[in-house]
């Protein structure tokens, strides 16, 4: 018994390279810049409670406030990477 497999004829794939490069390089910042958020939010964080020091310096609000809109971009970050990888939900938030 033999089995007979047509293969179709596929075109040769195209790269667009300038898109290739924008998603590549786009990635990479926001990457950076989701890092550096929660980094920076847990030093406000650290420092809205006053350090190694704690038993002698105030609370600070402000770094308290700071870390936590450091901590939202980054929620707010995966959030966004949710909704796009979810077909329902993106379908729900973006409809065609």
């Amino acid at each position: 018994m033999s089995v007979i497999v047509f293969a179709a004829a596929a075109a040769p794939i195209e790269i667009k390279w300038n898109l290739f490069v924008l998603v590549a390089v786009s990635a990479l910042v926001v990457t950076v810049l989701i890092a550096v958020s929660y980094a920076v939010g847990l030093r406000l964080l650290e420092a809205a409670h006053g350090g190694a020091d704690a038993h002698i310096a105030a609370p600070r609000p402000a770094a308290m406030a700071g870390a936590v809109v450091c901590f939202a971009i980054g929620i707010a970050a995966v959030l966004f990477g949710l909704v796009l990888v979810i077909p329902p939900l993106h379908s729900a938030i973006f409809p065609s």
